[in-house]
């Protein structure tokens, strides 16, 4: 709202003429090359509108013209109908009621070659402007910053004398209207300017970040991007057009204006395009998108590989395409308004104002052959992207609502859950270790089964592989236990085969793992023994063995062991190493039984 009754008094205060007592004065006093401001009591400003004397000769052809020329007016329109590739020499003498101090002049920015030559009653000259490179005109290094211009003491009468070389560009002439005031006038209403504009952009770039933002939070979607795309293009687009970045980069040249200028316009016909496509593609059809991107990707390859004239007359047709495009969108966009729900019509609506404010600066454009200061399509920007903006923020604090009512039922869902699931899993965990260990472990002995042993074994010679220590393994069987088995049953025998296991439990060392292999045969597992040490405990469990006996019945029952006793050695398997041991095993049985064989001592 503030912005709109700043906007407002500024538009009121440029519309007010200055008045003297015989009438109006200042309205259109430019007649005949001469601006008579002898009745002006230097209150306010004047537009310096109206015809000026021009001097004009062509760059290309041999066409010269001396004589009255309207400004603003371009030199390629029918009243003039000059090649617009030229130099020219713009007069206009000011007559005043008397010498004045403290005037400036404020000429616009353009991109042709330009400077402001002051000639007092004396014929003295005074140069208070330069552009840059005015005899060559080469546009690339033409400064593209506008000041307002200090004047030196005004006499009675003096000669505004404008010099402009134009050596590429279709817009030859002068486009906007010399205004003339206090310098105080000036640069009060320039500064109102820029603050109206500076506070436009400033809003566009906040609705930018807010959208990317939102774009990261809300998860890659291509409308809100876009829309804060062509926020941060519109910002730019309307920085370079005011000139305030001049301001700031005052050694920026018409390359960068052109550069910025074209492409802002080229994207973001064809994002804006593409964002509407993405919120309605019910509505905009597929091949309208089509169309703009085509025939706006002409215009930029035009402008990447030909002259800045060839682009410029590609726009006197593409403007009017893309304002015919503009009013398609619009009608297909309230076609749809019926059937929508109350976001899309927000959408729609606001929508076809940018639109309608879009086509109301390409015709502005043209018709006066450059931007406004302060577009239309800025502030349709405005309300677009703020209601846009709105209603995302909004959905966003209702997903963030909906998301942390959801969280709460999950986290109280989930404290139910794990209460549950640590209940069921401390009981599978006392069954899988239950189970563990009864696949592990022999029930009859309480050794370790065969399968156990092969884990062990495997992972203690991976290790000594690494280590490169010893590692002896033994197999031993009962000497003669069928006999127990069938002289007293297999009762006794589960009895000899505890008190065996018990016997390994108890005599082995905390390294040495025992391990019954089936039947009456039995591993030992020796790791970081070396042989003597192995054949020293190996003999002290068989001496063991020997020594002890059973009572069963009226009967005493006593038994032996043979053992069998192989090394490890680096790159052998345990297969290899098993059948060594096994091999020593049945040496020890052919010996006699109740003997322990070593493999490198056979």
């Amino acid at each position: 709202m503030t912005l709109a009754l700043a906007s407002s008094c500024f538009a009121t205060e440029l519309a007010t003429p200055v008045e003297n007592g015989d009438g109006v004065c200042g309205t259109n006093p430019v007649v005949q090359g001469v601006a008579d401001l002898r009745c002006w009591d230097g209150q306010g400003r004047i537009l310096l509108k109206g015809d000026w004397l021009l001097s004009y000769h062509s760059l290309e052809d041999d066409i010269s013209y001396e004589g009255l020329a309207p400004v603003p007016y371009q030199w390629r329109k029918p009243s003039l109908d000059l090649p617009y590739l030229g130099k020219g020499i713009y007069t206009l003498k000011l007559l005043l009621s008397e010498p004045t101090i403290n005037l400036g002049l404020n000429i616009g920015q353009a991109e042709t070659t330009r400077k402001v030559i002051i000639k007092n009653a004396m014929g003295e000259e005074f140069l208070v402007f330069d552009a840059g490179n005015t005899d060559l005109g080469d546009h690339t290094l033409v400064k593209m910053r506008t000041h307002i211009i200090l004047l030196p003491k005004m006499d009675r009468e003096s000669e505004i004398i404008i010099h402009l070389n134009n050596s590429r560009s279709i817009d030859g002439g002068i486009h906007t209207t010399p205004v003339i005031g206090t310098v105080d006038t000036l640069t009060r209403l320039d500064q109102m300017t820029r603050y109206i504009i500076m506070s436009v952009i400033s809003i566009l770039v906040v609705f930018c970040v807010v959208n990317i933002y939102v774009w990261f939070i809300r998860g890659y979607s291509f409308t809100i991007i876009a829309l804060a795309a062509l926020s941060l293009l519109l910002a730019l687009r309307q920085l370079v057009v005011s000139g305030i970045i001049y301001d700031f980069f005052p050694n920026l040249t018409s390359s960068f204006h052109l550069a910025i200028g074209w492409s802002t316009y080229l994207f973001g016909i064809m994002l804006g395009t593409g964002y509407f496509r993405a919120s309605a593609p019910h509505l905009i059809p597929r091949w309208l998108v089509i169309f703009v991107n085509l025939i706006s990707l002409i215009g930029i390859v035009i402008y990447l590989f030909q002259p800045l004239y060839v682009i410029q007359t590609y726009g006197l047709y593409y403007r009017p395409l893309t304002l015919f495009t503009t009013f398609l969108l619009v009608a297909f966009m309230v076609s749809g308004l019926r059937n929508s729900d109350i976001s899309l019509r927000v959408t729609l609506v606001g929508g076809s104002v940018l639109l309608v404010s879009f086509a109301a600066d390409i015709a502005f454009f043209h018709i006066q052959g450059y931007d406004p200061l302060v577009s239309n399509t800025s502030v349709g920007m405005l309300i677009f992207i703020g209601v846009e903006t709105s209603m995302i923020l909004n959905k966003y604090w209702e997903t963030v609502q909906q998301s942390n009512k959801l969280s709460r039922q999950l986290k109280i869902l989930n404290a139910q859950l794990e209460d549950k699931v640590s209940e069921r899993t401390a009981e599978l965990a006392l069954k899988n270790e239950l189970l563990e260990t009864i696949s592990k472990t022999d029930v009859l002995t309480g050794l370790a089964n065969r399968r156990a042993f092969d884990i062990v074994v495997n992972k203690e010679i991976e290790r000594n592989k690494r280590n490169n220590q010893s590692l002896v393994i033994c197999i031993f069987d009962l000497d003669n236990f069928k006999i127990i088995n069938d002289e007293f049953g297999h009762d006794a025998g589960d009895i000899v085969l505890k008190s065996i296991g018990k016997l390994l439990l108890d005599c082995l060392r905390d390294n040495d793992f025992p391990a019954r292999w089936g039947g009456e045969e039995f591993c030992l597992l020796f790791p970081e023994t070396d042989t003597d040490e192995a054949l020293k405990v190996v003999n002290r469990v068989r001496e063991l063995i020997a020594g002890m006996e059973w009572q069963i019945g009226e009967k005493t029952i006593k038994i032996t062991a043979s053992f069998g006793l192989a090394v490890w050695k680096k790159n052998h398997s345990f297969n290899m190493v098993f059948k060594q041991a096994d091999k020593a095993l049945y040496q020890a049985k052919q010996e006699g039984r109740n003997r322990v064989e070593a493999s490198w001592l056979i």
